[in-house]
């Protein structure tokens, strides 16, 4: 039996959740504004990546986090602005990840490529 479910713009859908028993409780938030957060350029070939948060608020705490594919932390730092510059400090190329969090909530989360 799928679960119902009602969006933020009054919507109603139905999803099949066949690995749960009972959805009566189940709440799904999908997150449409995240899918407009750009980081660019990829792949890096400076030391620099862009962030770029369209629904930037300065009363929200948005952070950044990048790890390699061992989840060994390049960066950890706050975001203070709609339009951020971020270094990057690696010698070795490779896939990067980066992560971000509005809060504790992750937002956002992109591979690039280190050249």
């Amino acid at each position: 039996m799928p679960a119902r479910f009602i969006t933020l713009t009054g919507e109603k859908i139905e999803i099949l959740l066949p690995h749960l028993k009972d959805t009566t409780n189940t709440r799904i938030i999908l997150n449409v504004d995240a899918e407009n957060i750009s980081i660019y350029p990829n792949p890096v070939l400076s030391e620099e990546i862009n962030v770029l948060i369209p629904f930037y608020g300065e009363d929200e705490r948005y952070s950044i986090e990048i790890t390699d594919i061992f989840g060994m932390r390049i960066l950890k730092q706050n975001i203070s602005r709609k339009n951020s510059v971020f270094s990057i400090e690696v010698e070795e190329k490779g896939i990067l990840i980066v992560i971000i969090k509005k809060g504790s909530q992750i937002i956002h989360n992109q591979k690039i490529v280190k050249m």
